[in-house]
This record gives C-alpha cells, sequence and structure tokens, in this order.
C-alpha cells in the first residue's frame, strides 16, 4: 500500500467522536480564557518609556565623534618590573627558592 492509497483511506474513514466527548470539548472551550491579543494601548505602555530611554540616552551619552583631543589617548602610568620576591623562580633557573 502506498503513502498515497493510505492517506486516501484514512480521509474516507474518518471516524466520529462520541457526544460526551463532544460535550466535554464544548465545556473546555467555553472555560478557556480568551486569546490576549497586542492592542495599541499595550504596544504604547511598553513603547513609549523604551523610545524615552533611548532618546535621553542618545542625549546625555557622549559620542564618540565628539573627542576634543587630536590623537590618541596617553597614558601616564609607567610599567616597571616587580622586584625579585622570595619563592619564586628566577628567569632561566626552574625552581629556585
Amino acid at each position: 500500500m502506498s503513502q498515497l492509497d493510505l492517506l486516501q483511506e484514512l480521509r474516507d474513514a474518518r471516524p466520529a467522536a462520541p457526544a460526551e466527548v463532544r460535550e466535554r470539548v464544548r465545556l473546555l472551550a467555553a472555560q478557556a480564557p480568551p486569546q490576549r491579543r497586542v492592542t495599541w494601548r499595550r504596544a504604547a505602555i511598553v513603547l513609549v518609556p523604551a523610545l524615552a530611554v533611548v532618546g535621553a540616552a542618545a542625549i546625555v551619552l557622549p559620542r564618540g565623534e565628539r573627542n576634543t583631543q587630536s590623537g590618541p589617548a596617553t597614558s601616564t602610568v609607567s610599567l616597571q618590573p616587580l622586584p625579585a620576591q622570595r619563592g619564586f623562580a628566577r628567569p632561566g633557573v626552574p625552581y629556585s627558592a
């Protein structure tokens, strides 16, 4: 039996549900809460504060091109080697004390 024959046989043999099952499904559908829909009011409640935050951030936060310095930023911290500490390996001598 091919898949097309099986599909046709299933379509022809549509079983009917008992009356008790149909009534129970109707009762469950009546008790189910209505589907929530996104309304313009709900969308506005979320979008208005979000747009206000984005607008405030655009005004308050500085932009990258407003940099008044010319050239890259320089650091005044100079890096110096740490003094040798006891218990650490000396360069070139593994496991020295």
